[in-house]
């Protein structure tokens, strides 16, 4: 059926897949019927090659006896065709059928009638308004309707069908220009073509047309196909001349031709308003039973396109003023040609004119003067220009959503409102990325950078050299004008499951670091700064992989002062090799890991001041394996030559006293190390873990008891006096356990809630209760640490009793309802025993104290947490903790969570926060963070209003109550335009005193093709 009913998951799928443009007819008034004209920033469209979907109050339908299909929409109605959405009180609909092709094929006239608009791309863009709209498109597939079955009822007495057939009927009725027939003595055109010729100019002259190298190599010698091709055309008005030995045939309005691909080509389409079709002598006259009385099927050398052409290749689609085709060698020239593709990853089009564009083969093409803009308009407010361009299409003609091109271009200027700000002679690269070797651009001013230029380039496109298959490489090239240039290269690997990173940075700073929280004014060890990573990860087979890491960091302050975001939650710096085998449920694995660095560069470790280096440290595991086909067996077993290495640098060089009270400033935190009895020794480590777990379920409830049993070795004995190894330690640990856990629900049919969209109720309950006793001969406060998961497990007993609970509904409309978990609240509750407090390298022992493992995760902590599967791992401190979430609507959020020291007897840690998504046009979070350690309370507001169709306002602020001071503020101004977007942000960060302002400009679709920051882009979420 070509009507029929979609489901709401798909209605959102179709439009952001639908692409394509469309021819529009604006009428300005009802009472006078004048000839509908093409408003100028639409495009007439080939082919949709996916539904066009109508969404109405109420559809009514018919057939008639010529196989139109009619339709009426009243009330809300909303149709999809490709990217844009039409709105308007009511719609009349004819669905034509093709006569010309023998796929299905419909001509689709709609009108709308009553506060008509038209709306472009993912961010709902008005881009016409009117009382009345005439459209035409084409499609290969079907209307969709999406708000319920149609009517089966003969409207055409409604209002808005016989104004739309009155429109339709003058349109059609219009006079049309008379064709231009160009006189062309024809010689043997394939042998004149193959020898290099292209056009003829005056007086018959052959002409030659140069072609850029780059794409002529790959250019075939046309020749003529043994099959002649199968060519089908119609149009309204057909004569017929003899010029010489040629066959001229005239078609005068809506003229359409398909020429029928062998194999699984898709057909070749042309449309246009005139033509002149060259045939050669002697072909054949219009064959019986052809597919319309105005058919004609007989061999054709050219044709001559004049007027609104479209060509149209599977998916590939090409509109132009005039064009000429010659089907003996596949090659055309087009005038005042556009290039039309969808990106569908950028929801957003992309449009390559050219005042010549020249097809040397299918889906190559040379162009001179070319435009690459998203903007639709003529004259585009914005867009990349080159003298000339190869073009060559990478994608399937067939069923391409998101067509691609390789291009090379020559003389490439990027153009804003007609001004050039950018050229380069030489530029290659794919419409996948963007047109330019520009691929980011942020600028602004900031009071500890001074005024900020940060760049991106594609460094391939620099070079005018293709990018190797899966390589991404991009050099950037930044100026500080308080501090310095830098520049780096940034490269991203993905082929098959082969992975790759390397981020690199050099610059000469000649300023100081600030750093925020009494961190100012930090003096540099170098005015030359920089750094080089990089990461690669590579399956050797089926079972195994190799990763490698290196990194190198000139100075420890360097990643926080220009990477705060890699700083604070990137994993260690450091270089190392990981081998790992992994078959069934065991796994081998050999991890080397080295420093090359003399300091710390995370915020994991800053508190810690070292890390751990392995030369190497070799595990193996075995997971799940039944023993009796009762118990469970669980095996882990290592070994490994590892030190501590610690940073030489000093709380000074770092601004870090206030963290370490108790270390001279201008101590290095190795002297102060090896001082307090630790020791940077290489040190042998032997340890294997045990556990034998029984499963058993009585009903609904499931028991595990188990036992877990762990030896571990190391070849010298804590503390090293002195730096001098010396002895052994070894450490016998076990534990015996016992988890429960069981899961009851029950479901309350008769709750239906509309204003909170709840339709029947489930409350599921999930109590858990785990219970541990450990026992071990060294307790961890005598171990130097090395790793969380051996040195740093507890000594400690403990329990946790929990009860999670979820409520879960049906929400959505009737019939196309979905399950969501509309509340969740978990509790639980953490009780330590036998807990240490002890030991040479306890932060309790007064000798110690203020050293800086003294606030590490080896210490005690003031949160507690209790890891369920893996007891020994748990933070010890008795706390209190629950989190809450609530879906109160569709578009609001409520979530919550908290933590309750019982040692302590007072809250240490609270976070809500609400987030509304009040209407297309206002959006808001309101959330709070409460740190008792920190002593912070800190309250956040972020605003998002559409204050008019093209004007967004996005406010930030973050202020903290218990410090009584700002924390961050910002307020962003988006100005929407045609197709880009521009904006101005102003910010304030209390934590580093920067006060700083952006300026940014990118065209839709495409950020980071522009001047663009964080915050705008935050300003522009629906």
């Amino acid at each position: 059926m070509l009507l029929r009913r979609v489901n709401y998951k798909r209605r959102r799928l179709v439009c952001l897949l639908l692409a394509g443009g469309f021819a529009v007819a604006t009428i300005p008034d009802a009472s006078a019927l004048v000839r509908p004209t093409v408003y100028p920033v639409l495009h007439p469209s080939a082919s949709l090659n996916l539904p066009i979907t109508l969404g109405a109050s109420g559809v009514s339908t018919w057939r008639s006896r010529n196989g139109t299909i009619h339709l009426v929409a009243d009330g809300e109605v909303v149709i999809h065709v490709g990217y844009r959405v039409l709105r308007a009180n009511q719609a009349a609909i004819w669905l034509h059928p093709s006569h010309a092709t023998g796929i299905a094929t419909f001509h689709a006239q709609i009108f709308l009638l009553g506060k008509v608009s038209v709306h472009d791309g993912p961010h709902d863009e008005t881009v016409l308004r009117s009382s009345e709209l005439l459209v035409s498109a084409h499609t290969q597939s079907t209307v969709e309707l999406t708000q319920g079955p149609p009517t089966a009822v003969v409207l055409t007495t409604a209002a808005v069908y016989q104004r739309g057939a009155r429109v339709i009927a003058q349109a059609e009725a219009a006079p049309l220009a008379a064709a231009f027939i160009p006189r062309i003595h024809i010689q043997k055109m394939e042998m004149a073509l193959q020898s290099g010729w292209f056009a003829r100019g005056a007086h018959n002259v052959l002409i030659p047309e140069p072609v850029l190298s780059t794409a002529r190599k790959n250019v075939a010698r046309a020749s003529r196909p043994k099959v002649p091709p199968r060519i089908f055309a119609t149009g309204q008005n057909l004569t017929v001349e003899q010029v010489g030995t040629q066959r001229v045939t005239v078609a005068r309005g809506q003229f359409y031709m398909v020429l029928q691909q062998h194999g699984n080509q898709p057909p070749l389409e042309l449309r246009a308003n005139n033509a002149v079709v060259f045939s050669p002598a002697g072909a054949s006259h219009v064959p019986k039973g052809a597919l319309h009385p105005d058919s004609i099927s007989q061999k054709v050398q050219g044709i001559y396109l004049d007027g609104d052409v479209t060509i149209t290749y599977g998916d590939e689609s090409i509109h132009a003023r005039r064009v000429y085709y010659d089907f003996t060698t596949n090659r055309a020239i087009m005038l005042d040609a556009v290039m039309s593709t969808y990106a569908v990853q950028n929801h957003s089009p992309l449009y390559m004119r050219a005042k010549k564009l020249l097809q040397l083969a299918q889906g190559q093409f040379a162009a001179k003067s070319v435009k690459l803009s998203t903007d639709e308009f003529y004259v585009p407010h914005y867009y990349i220009g080159a003298s000339s361009m190869a073009i060559q299409s990478l994608s399937t003609p067939v069923h391409s959503q998101n067509h691609v091109y390789a291009f090379q271009a020559k003389n490439v200027n990027a153009n804003f409102m007609g001004i050039p700000f950018f050229y380069w002679p030489y530029l290659s690269g794919t419409t996948r990325q963007n047109p330019t070797p520009l691929r980011r651009v942020s600028a602004g001013y900031s009071s500890i950078y001074g005024a900020t230029v940060r760049t991106d380039w594609d460094l391939f496109g620099l070079l005018h050299m293709p990018s190797p298959p899966g390589l991404r490489t991009g050099l950037a090239i930044d100026e500080y004008s308080s501090r310095g240039p830098g520049t780096g290269i940034n490269s991203y690997y993905s082929r098959g499951d082969a992975r790759g990173i390397l981020n690199s940075f050099i610059m000469y700073d000649d300023g100081t670091d600030q750093l925020g929280a009494n961190r100012d004014n930090i003096p540099l060890p170098s005015h030359v700064r920089g750094f080089i990573s990089g990461r690669y990860k590579q399956p050797l087979n089926h079972q195994w992989s190799i990763a490698v890491q290196g990194s190198y960091i000139s100075d420890p302050n360097f990643i926080e002062q220009y990477y705060q975001n890699v700083y604070a939650t990137a994993p260690e710096q450091q270089t190392s090799v990981y081998l790992k085998q992994q078959h069934g449920n065991e796994a081998f694995t050999i991890l080397g890991k080295f420093q090359l660095n003399r300091f710390v560069a995370n915020a994991d470790l800053e508190n810690n001041e070292y890390s751990v280096q392995k030369y190497p440290d070799i595990k193996y595991w075995r997971n799940g394996d039944k023993v009796l086909g009762l118990f469970t067996f669980y095996t882990e077993s290592s070994g490994a030559l590892l030190n501590d290495k610690f940073s030489s640098t000093t709380a000074a060089d770092r601004a870090l006293q206030l963290n370490f009270p108790g270390i001279d400033p201008n101590e290095t935190f190795s002297d102060y190390y090896l001082n307090n009895n630790w020791t940077n020794q290489n040190i042998v480590r032997l340890d294997t873990r045990d556990e034998l777990d029984l499963p058993l379920a009585l009903g609904p409830v499931q028991f595990d008891p188990y036992v877990v049993g762990r030896v571990t070795y190391w070849d010298t004995s804590f503390p090293a006096s002195g730096n001098q190894l010396g002895g052994n330690t070894t450490r016998l640990w076990g534990q015996v356990g016992f988890r429960s856990s069981v899961e009851i629900w029950k479901t309350y049919h008769h709750i239906q809630s509309n204003f909170f969209d709840v339709h029947e109720l489930r409350h599921i309950i999930e109590p858990e209760i785990s219970l541990v006793q450990t026992g071990s001969t060294v307790q961890r406060g005598y171990l130097q640490p090395f790793s969380r998961d051996d040195e740093g497990i507890t000594d400690a007993s403990g329990a946790q009793f929990a009860l999670r609970q979820v409520l879960q509904t049906l929400r959505g409309r009737p019939g196309h309802r979905r399950e969501v978990n509309w509340i969740t609240l978990n509790v639980d509750a953490d009780v330590f025993w036998n807990v240490p407090k002890y030991g040479p390298f306890y932060p309790g022992n007064a000798q110690y104290a203020g050293a800086p493992f003294s606030t590490s995760d080896f210490g005690q902590p003031v949160l507690g947490y209790f890891d369920f599967s893996r007891p020994d791992l748990s933070q010890v401190a008795d706390s209190i903790n629950s989190n809450f979430s609530w879906r109160i609507g569709a578009d609001v959020r409520a979530l919550a969570d908290e933590d309750w020291s019982i040692d302590n007897q007072k809250l240490e840690k609270f976070d809500t926060g609400l987030a509304v998504d009040q209407s297309p046009n206002l959006s808001y979070f309101f959330g709070n963070q409460y740190l008792g350690p920190l002593s912070t309370d800190q309250w956040t507001v972020a605003v998002n209003y559409q204050l008019t169709r093209k004007y967004i306002v996005s406010v930030v602020q973050s202020y903290d109550f218990s410090l009584a001071h700002n924390v961050a503020s910002s307020i962003t101004l988006v100005r929407k335009l045609p197709r880009f977007y521009t904006a101005v942000t102003l910010g304030y960060n209390a934590d580093t005193k920067d006060t700083a302002v952006f300026f940014s400009i990118f065209p839709a679709g495409y950020p980071q093709a522009g001047l663009v920051n964080s915050s705008t882009l935050e300003a522009l979420q629906p």
